[in-house]
């Protein structure tokens, strides 16, 4: 059977069309029957063409995965239009499926329009009683409609706690839906029954209903809140953030200061429990209840944050950001920069530190800046916080200094012609940076240097006391077009050093590694001179030369 798959819808691509004509007769000829659907997808088809074939194809929800088929074609050739023919009839049958399922989605949706006529005239003719006992019968067989009724009535229903009423239905919902072991379909139902009940809560709010809207809202957070284990889904993540805009808008309103004292309150009940997480540093109860508070409130929720963060009960990173976040809208800045040097090693903290803090003060962002540049252990961080210093600096001779120093920390090469673009005197730190490059023997960024600056006597100079072939093979390009005769000598005289001091097969190897190298250069000339100097100077090496001659041909 083979095994090489392919996409289904595009067999026209991966079968021949010499079997795809051939198929295309045998299914018009009605030649292809089904025989079973087995289990894992596979099919198998009976195809009459001259004699009776047996075909097998094992096909995915996209993909055919595997086909055989009892002809000699297929035996040679691994495939024929006896499995063509299949695959046709197969999508074939595929489609006239889709088509059977969208008349009959056609059809329910008939059916539900025409029941919606007939409840409009049943509803101007029957009683109360026998409305209830329809809207109960019509609950029972459509789900969706329940879960809507339970929702636009929920306001109305009366428990001995009202403070926490919400909280309890959901639960209930919840005891109702789950049945045992909850699944993607149980927890969807669930998620829908939340957004319809802060759909509902806009409503509220706007019938001025404050108290209610305020009760819904607070059940809604004190259930998801409950429910950490909800937050591994996808779908439960939104309406968790859902939730927290809805109270975050919700505390704009003009109302009551009772109303907002208490859910003030309701809500520092909620992070103060073990459960609570925080999954975005601006739609979380610390961030929204420092902002709607009283400025004596303020001190208050950021000591709360930082002890749930100490106690190593809360979210990483977003907790953090957010105590970052209130850290600078209230200039507390020496607290922000502490909290920086704490976490300054790790990724996802920085990676959105910047974007965090973008809105805040110059000056808050650039120490920021400063601090974890100075602080990082780590390269990738460190050259993030350095992007950020130099866009935030506005003194030149400082932004000078920035890029000076970085270079020195990474060598990165490419910082260099951004270094001479905005240096006050480059002469000068020109001679700065390679007198400080040769000290730390920092050859290749050296080199850069000299050729970016078209100094090719330098170059062979400093190449010439180095006597690094790595060195040479990277400026090779760039100096054969110089002195092409210098490099063939430089290249020569290392190797010889190194053949006169070591023998056998191991010279060979090293000797072909810079052949090819300057070949993989272009340089195919130079490459073959050198080849056969070599030869010449060493022809007592009969061993070397010979298997120089074959492994470099």
């Amino acid at each position: 059977m083979s095994t090489k798959s392919f996409p289904l819808e595009e067999f026209f691509r991966h079968i021949p069309e010499r079997y795809l004509d051939k198929a295309g007769v045998l299914v018009e000829g009605e030649k292809v029957e089904i025989n079973k659907v087995a289990e894992k997808g596979l099919h198998v088809f009976n195809v009459n063409d001259d004699q009776v074939y047996e075909v097998e194809l094992v096909v995915g929800r996209k993909l055919v995965k595997k086909w055989s088929c009892d002809c000699d074609l297929f035996m040679e050739k691994q495939m024929c239009q006896h499995v063509a023919a299949s695959i046709l009839t197969l999508i074939q049958i595929r489609e006239k499926k889709k088509k059977q399922k969208k008349r009959q989605a056609k059809a329910r949706k008939s059916r539900r329009q025409n029941q919606t006529i007939q409840i409009n005239q049943i509803l101007d003719q029957v009683d109360d009683r026998a409305l209830r006992l329809f809207v109960k019968q019509y609950a029972i067989r459509n789900t969706g409609f329940a879960l809507k009724l339970k929702t636009q009535f929920a306001h109305h229903v009366e428990l001995a706690d009202n403070l926490n009423k919400y909280y309890q239905l959901l639960k209930r919902h919840e005891n109702h839906v789950a049945k045992g072991k909850l699944n993607q379909i149980k927890y969807r139902k669930i998620g829908k029954y939340i957004s319809d009940l802060l759909v509902l809560s806009d409503d509220l709010v706007s019938q001025e209903h404050y108290q209610e809207a305020a009760n819904m809202i607070f059940g809604v957070l004190k259930y998801l809140i409950s429910r950490p284990s909800f937050l591994e889904e996808t779908s439960f993540a939104s309406i968790y953030l859902e939730a927290h805009k809805k109270l975050e808008n919700f505390l704009t309103i003009e109302m009551s200061p009772q109303l907002v004292k208490s859910l003030r309150n309701q809500c520092q009940h909620l992070y103060r429990q073990d459960q609570y997480s925080v999954i975005h540093d601006q739609l979380n109860l610390y961030y929204i209840l420092y902002h709607s508070g009283l400025p004596s409130e303020k001190g208050q929720i950021i000591q709360d944050l930082t002890e749930t963060m100490i106690a190593g009960k809360r979210s990483f990173p977003h907790s953090v950001l957010t105590l970052c976040r209130l850290y600078a809208e209230s200039s507390r800045t020496a607290k922000l920069l502490e909290l920086v040097v704490e976490y300054r090693n790790d990724l996802p903290f920085t990676r959105n530190l910047f974007k965090v803090l973008e809105k805040y003060d110059w000056n808050i962002r650039y120490k920021t800046a400063l601090t974890l540049y100075k602080n990082a252990e780590q390269k990738k961080l460190r050259t993030q916080a350095f992007e950020q210093l130099v866009k935030l600096e506005k003194d030149h001779q400082k932004l000078e200094k920035w890029y000076l120093d970085f270079f020195q920390k990474e060598n990165d090469v490419k910082l260099l012609s951004r270094i001479k673009d905005i240096a006050s005197d480059w002469p000068v730190l020109r001679q700065q940076i390679v007198k400080d490059l040769k000290r730390k023997r920092v050859g290749k960024s050296l080199c850069f240097l000299y050729r970016m600056e078209d100094m090719p006597d330098d170059l062979q100079k400093y190449l010439e006391s180095y006597g690094s072939m790595e060195l040479l093979l990277d400026n090779a390009s760039y100096l054969y077009e110089r002195d092409r005769l210098w490099l063939k000598r430089q290249i020569l005289e290392v190797m010889k050093n190194h053949l006169n001091r070591h023998l056998g097969s191991q010279s060979v190897y090293y000797v072909s590694g810079i052949i090819h190298a300057l070949n993989r250069l272009q340089l195919h000339k130079l490459a073959r001179e050198i080849k056969y100097e070599l030869i010449i100077t060493y022809e007592e090496r009969s061993f070397f030369t010979k298997a120089l001659r074959e492994e470099v041909a």
